[in-house]
């Protein structure tokens, strides 16, 4: 059964048209995939199928009563104190329920006229029933499967909102949306804060789920495990394939090479055309060259298939040599709260040394990050920063990026010597057009405020990355 159809669907801002011309149906129990490359609009598309946003052109139907959850990218306000309080708010009428369900039996306990017992009775089994029917008695299971799965062991249940990591608060957020069971999930790059076994478990929760997904993510191996459908944003419109994320890559390139073979023949009947319009134009034959003038003019042109996609210009500017120690760690130890992220451990980090920081979710390695970059002291312990070195610290959760500014103007702040020209330049490199650099940043996707990220840090003159 269709449960969302987009018909001809175009979004513009301003004079920019984000997308046009999208088609596709979703079907009540399918798994779409969402692709293609920062900036193409795949949040903006989300968002035109819950209704946040109407499309400029076209029609968006949805099946009437139809329930959305959107997992945004961008980091939200959380009104519970605790992370197991956090992960029943998508319950919120059902503990509710359950709150007077308690009520009236604790009245039935002290009542003593027959006809109120009996009113209450009446009542306290109407409300049993329908918090059974609701799900009422599975809720607390499924929330804690889902902060389980998620990767918060029980013994973070009571862990204060406010002492969680980015990270952290990605997953709850995850969890929040997958718990409010919508008829149409859209999660929007869910796997960012995951780790592996994380991951597995967010696999197989979706492929069990009981209404629709829509997921945006750059993650190949997930959606090729996942999608039985992939939307593809290219070329300012989106095409439908049927299949896994494979799938998707040979039809692709069949589709691409018929179009580009019937542009190549269009394109010879256009030139022998002309021909015969130049040639009798003036002569004998004035009517049918007129006539096919006017066929000319009409015709449908096909597009000519355009290269591969456009990549991000990487070049980080030059912070010189340092000296051969780069860093010092000596018995650093960090925590949240009262709980030790990590026992006291020195190192030390030479120049050209490139060094990954892994670990399960949790565990403290954006806290680490933080330490080394100089943003968080330590609870003890010191780091200690070698001759000639210029660090550059990139952010996971975006919070160094002012929401008011405008993306030039945010760039411009890492590099103010640079010339307007020069810097509409270097945004160009990171895919942001001319009209695109005067967008605020707190209007931008995720995905796109990762690349003003990467924009202002490369031109930071750093000789020592990190990059969280």
């Amino acid at each position: 059964m269709t449960i969302v159809r987009l018909q001809n669907a175009g979004k513009q801002y301003g004079d920019r048209w984000v997308f046009r011309n999208v088609s596709f149906t979703v079907g009540a129990r399918e798994r779409w995939g969402i692709v293609g490359r920062n900036g193409v609009g795949k949040t903006t598309l989300f968002r035109t199928i819950t209704g946040d946003d109407e499309p400029t052109e076209g029609e968006v139907w949805r099946h009437p009563g139809l329930r959305f959850t959107l997992l945004r990218q961008n980091r939200g306000e959380q009104s519970a104190d605790t992370v197991h309080q956090a992960a029943l708010e998508p319950f919120a009428d059902l503990v509710a329920m359950e709150a007077r369900i308690d009520a009236e039996l604790e009245a039935l306990g002290t009542v003593r006229e027959p006809r109120e017992a009996e009113r209450l009775l009446k009542s306290y089994d109407r409300h049993v029933e329908e918090f059974r029917r609701r799900g009422g008695y599975e809720m607390r299971s499924r929330a804690d499967a889902a902060l389980e799965g998620l990767g918060f062991p029980p013994n973070t249940w009571q862990k204060p909102i406010r002492a969680l990591s980015g990270g952290e608060l990605g997953r709850l957020r995850l969890a929040q949306t997958l718990l409010a069971q919508p008829d149409v999930l859209l999660l929007d790059e869910p796997t960012n804060h995951l780790d592996l076994r994380s991951t597995e478990w967010l696999e197989e929760f979706l492929r069990g789920y009981p209404g629709a997904v829509l997921v945006v993510s750059h993650d190949r191996v997930f959606l090729e495990r996942l999608a039985d459908h992939v939307l593809h944003l290219e070329e300012g419109t989106a095409y439908a394939y049927t299949g896994g994320y494979e799938s998707f890559l040979t039809q692709r390139e069949e589709r691409r090479t018929l179009q580009q073979r019937q542009y190549e023949r269009q394109q010879e009947h256009i030139a022998r055309t002309e021909a015969f319009i130049q040639k009798f134009i003036a002569g004998t034959r004035t009517n049918q060259a007129k006539s096919r003038r006017t066929l000319l003019d009409r015709m449908d042109r096909i597009a000519a298939v355009s290269g591969d996609e456009k990549a991000m210009g990487l070049r980080f500017a030059s912070g010189g040599r340092s000296g051969g120690v780069v860093m010092r760690v000596d018995g650093v130890q960090c925590a949240h709260g009262e709980r030790v992220l990590f026992a006291p451990f020195s190192a030390e980090v030479s120049r050209a040394e490139r060094i990954a920081v892994v670990g399960p979710n949790g565990c403290g390695k954006s806290t680490l990050m933080r330490v080394l970059a100089g943003v968080t002291p330590p609870e003890r312990g010191s780091v200690t920063m070698g001759t000639g070195v210029r660090p550059a610290y990139y952010r996971q959760d975006f919070t160094h990026l002012d929401p008011a500014k405008k993306i030039r103007e945010e760039v411009a702040e890492a590099a103010p010597s640079l010339t307007f020209p020069e810097l509409r330049g270097h945004l160009g490199r990171f895919l942001f057009s001319g009209d695109e650099q005067e967008a605020r940043v707190g209007d931008l996707s995720g995905g796109e405020q990762a690349r003003v990220a990467l924009a202002k840090i490369t031109l930071q003159k750093a000789n020592l990355l990190l990059l969280d």
